[in-house]
């Protein structure tokens, strides 16, 4: 990845490495204050009530975003030629 991005190596591996550290500092506090169960557990049950408040509005976001990509293809489906 260092090479597509001509990055030099050296700090390439230390930001991957620091990055990663961060990551996993952050789900072994959080395994460790809820514990694995409790953690899968509180998320599914969550999901389980409140999926639609994420699910709607990022459907409704992600619909405008690629409309707006697509705003030249969508108005050239209406143009006759």
């Amino acid at each position: 990845m260092s090479g597509l991005l001509a990055y030099p190596y050296r700090p390439y591996v230390l930001v991957t490495l620091a990055g990663t550290g961060v990551y996993a500092m952050l789900w072994t506090i959080l395994v460790n204050r809820l514990g694995a169960y409790g953690l899968l557990n509180r998320f599914s049950m969550w999901w389980a009530t409140h999926g639609g408040v994420i699910l709607l509005p990022g459907l409704l976001i992600l619909t405008g975003v690629l409309g707006w990509i697509f705003r030249d293809t969508i108005r050239n489906w209406f143009v006759r030629p």
